[in-house]
């Protein structure tokens, strides 16, 4: 999905046996060098959206590359 210039990433954590949706699960993003840029924990139906301001990052550390 795309928002303005800004590309816009949502994912779906499932259960692998059963397919269901898996809250709590943590995600972490990288950025180019392979640091961690954000941290994120999907919702209770299994939802993580990444945004381009991570809460979690420093300042100035972007994840998408039009934010520049």
């Amino acid at each position: 999905m795309a928002i303005g210039d800004r590309d816009l990433w949502v994912f779906r954590i499932v259960h692998q046996d059963t397919g269901k949706p898996a809250p709590g699960v943590p995600v972490t993003v990288l950025d180019k060098a392979g640091n961690a840029a954000g941290h994120w924990v999907s919702d209770g139906d299994g939802i993580v959206a990444p945004s381009c301001h991570p809460p979690t990052a420093p300042p100035g550390n972007t994840l998408c590359s039009s934010a520049r």
